[in-house]
């Protein structure tokens, strides 16, 4: 095998094992990454509501007193 010749492999999904397409990046399929996605929105929305109910507490805490 000379220096010019490179062994191409067909890339494969890190997740699922879908194959994937030639230009493609990443490791991950794009479905694999809607769900990574969908899963980190969904945390981020968790997380502003909880700092938005602490916030209202200690808002409503300070005009009580």
């Amino acid at each position: 095998m000379n220096n010019d010749e490179k062994e191409v492999g067909v890339k494969k999904c890190k997740k699922c094992g879908c194959e994937l397409a030639s230009d493609t990046k990443g490791n991950l399929c794009l479905n694999c990454k809607k769900k990574k996605g969908k899963f980190w929105r969904r945390v981020g929305e968790g997380a502003a509501a909880v700092v938005s109910v602490a916030l209202l507490v200690v808002t409503l805490g300070k005009k009580g007193k």
